[in-house]
């Protein structure tokens, strides 16, 4: 092991060390990350908020690492603007000591959908009788197998969606329970 992931191993003892880490590789890494990818697209901060629907002063703010307001709304809309996927998540703080010792020039570019030549050759696709996000939704009247994430002929029933759901996941609206 080296010794900044030593010390940082040690530092991660204290419970509000870790806290304050875990804040700051967010607050800090993010409005980094906004700009690169708003210079990547050769955009400027009047355009960026111009497609994000704020004032250019907000983009400003978006991009200081000290203002720290970031909300999952702007995120999303940011993610739509530059045409690039998001992940929010509970990860352990293993994950979160390894991303940060791991940045590296190449961690502040970001493929955007036309860009990304990985879409196409990784995993498998769903069968067609699967529904996109489903195994996020209540396994309400679902087989077993279906829960489990394994295939399965039968689709299972899907409860009621809310049109949050319904947006990101439009065929799920379309299934009869």
């Amino acid at each position: 092991m080296n010794s900044n992931r030593e010390q940082l191993i040690r530092e991660f003892r204290d419970k509000e060390y870790r806290d304050s880490f875990v804040a700051e590789h967010i607050y800090g890494r993010l409005p980094l990350k906004i700009r690169a990818l708003r210079d990547a697209h050769d955009l400027s901060q009047k355009d960026l908020g111009d497609k994000i629907g704020v004032a250019q002063t907000w983009v400003s703010k978006l991009e200081d690492p000290n203002y720290g307001k970031l909300t999952l709304t702007t995120l999303l809309r940011l993610a739509s603007a530059f045409d690039v996927g998001i992940e929010i998540d509970f990860v352990p703080f293993s994950k979160v000591l390894d991303d940060a010792l791991g940045l590296t020039p190449e961690s502040w570019e970001v493929a955007s959908f036309a860009e990304d030549v990985g879409i196409e050759n990784r995993g498998a696709q769903l069968p067609a009788h699967r529904v996109p996000g489903s195994r996020f939704l209540r396994g309400v009247g679902c087989p077993r197998q279906v829960r489990l994430r394994t295939q399965s002929a039968v689709p299972c029933r899907i409860p009621r969606i809310s049109l949050r759901q319904r947006y990101f996941y439009p065929s799920v609206g379309a299934v009869k329970a």
